[in-house]
């Protein structure tokens, strides 16, 4: 029975074809082995834009807050603190209310008289499951902590810090996106050059 590799040898394909179908599940034509056996192998890879563009919005956002007065970082870092509290209350609210809901129907699981001595698992089952969700799903501890309120220094350090880091992160990232796509391309090349 033919593979995914060898199903175009009963046609009469080359060796070359059949190095290259191969190639596809190989590190540097990976991006491509779930791409139609017939689509096209490109002469050379292109590296990613994606780490560019993110390291230039970091880049922006890093000139942006650096151009901040104090006046501004003030009404931000309130705006923020003013969002993030009610959010924070909100979803504290919800916590509360999930866990009077699994209260109440641990109550009624506990309650319940099983029908017969083969459903007895089956109410074990139903308890346990809602006491480990009541566990896992209880973020009461970490909602009832105020948001911290910054000061305007504090928020606009904090966001210059973030925008350095990413801008830190997307500059080493894309470094290693543009020396696999060399590699790759080597790869490629080598290949094509041994079967010519």
């Amino acid at each position: 029975m033919p593979t995914g590799y060898t199903a175009d040898i009963k046609d009469g394909i080359s060796f070359k074809q059949f190095a290259m179908g191969c190639a596809r599940g190989f590190g540097a034509l990976m991006p491509l082995r779930d791409s139609p056996s017939n689509a096209e192998i490109p002469e050379r890879f292109v590296a990613s834009p994606y780490h560019l563009d993110h390291l230039t919005q970091a880049r922006n956002l890093l000139r942006f807050y650096e151009g901040f007065s104090r006046d501004e970082a003030t009404r931000k870092a309130n705006e923020e603190f003013t969002g993030a509290e009610l959010n924070r209350k909100r979803r504290l609210q919800e916590n509360l209310n999930t866990l009077e809901r699994y209260q109440a129907m641990l109550r009624q699981a506990n309650e319940w008289t099983p029908p017969s001595e083969d459903h007895a698992e089956l109410k074990k089952f139903m308890i346990q499951q809602i006491e480990d969700s009541m566990k896992w799903d209880d973020s009461s501890e970490y909602l009832s902590v105020p948001t911290p309120q910054l000061t305007a220094e504090e928020w606009l350090e904090s966001k210059k810090a973030k925008a350095l880091k990413d801008v830190e992160y997307h500059k080493k990232e894309w470094a290693a996106e543009v020396e696999r796509t060399e590699q790759r391309n080597t790869w490629l090349q080598k290949l094509r050059e041994s079967l010519a």
